[in-house]
């Protein structure tokens, strides 16, 4: 995996294989998990950052609504950023119809 850096600046990231190195490189959610099944809010703190967008998004779920920021990991705040500056810079903000979110903690309905 790359992180464009903006104007050429590019930061390789190896994409991770497997669990085991997804964990390595992004944190171990798991170790976040009380026992209530809630996220700790220091996984927040640790890996997640929030970023300005250039440009306003309307939201997948309520289209009335647009968001100017975003929260996602921190390892991905620079391609992120990035990425919607370049598509700022070309024009093609309104091709993007909605936005659902980036980072949302949620336990599966059937998991433990």
């Amino acid at each position: 995996m790359s992180q464009f850096l903006g104007e050429g600046t590019v930061v390789s990231i190896a994409a991770p294989y497997g669990l085991e190195e997804i964990r390595a490189t992004f944190g171990d959610i798991f170790h976040y998990i009380l026992p209530d099944h809630a996220l700790d809010p220091r996984w927040q703190t640790d890996f997640l950052v929030r970023i300005a967008l250039p440009f306003a998004l309307p939201l997948s779920w309520d289209k009335s609504r647009t968001v100017n920021q975003m929260t996602c990991h921190k390892l991905l705040a620079s391609v992120f950023t990035d990425v919607f500056g370049r598509l700022q810079s070309a024009g093609l903000q309104e091709k993007i119809n909605t936005f659902g979110g980036c980072f949302s903690f949620r336990p599966q309905r059937t998991g433990t």
